[in-house]
């Protein structure tokens, strides 16, 4: 048995189309922040250009079929972004580079 991990970045799907909304009226504690983060995550790079989801799909299946596959693989620019950030920063520098991007400070 062998496992792969495929990590899309942004790609417009279908997947939330029936999902059931917890707070439909905003009024929860994290309301707030759900706008926040909403607001935020709109000016991550490329997400103004999302993805073709078939290149999900394509390399979910050379996941699948290749034998020496590597463990991650990644798909989408953003993706690739935020691993490299995350490889190359420390815990504290990758927050703190994260937050000042998406301009997300308490």
């Amino acid at each position: 048995m062998r496992v792969v991990i495929v990590e899309p970045g942004h790609f417009v799907t279908c997947l939330g189309d029936n999902r059931l909304v917890a707070d439909p009226d905003g009024v929860s504690a994290y309301a707030e922040l759900g706008r926040r983060w909403e607001a935020a995550a709109a000016g991550l790079p490329g997400r103004d250009r999302p993805g073709d989801p078939a290149s999900v799909a394509a390399a979910i299946y050379e996941a699948a079929t290749t034998p020496d596959h590597p463990l991650r693989r990644l798909v989408g620019a953003d993706a690739e972004l935020i691993a490299t950030l995350r490889r190359d920063l420390d815990d504290e520098t990758f927050e703190r580079t994260v937050r000042t991007a998406l301009d997300f400070w308490d």
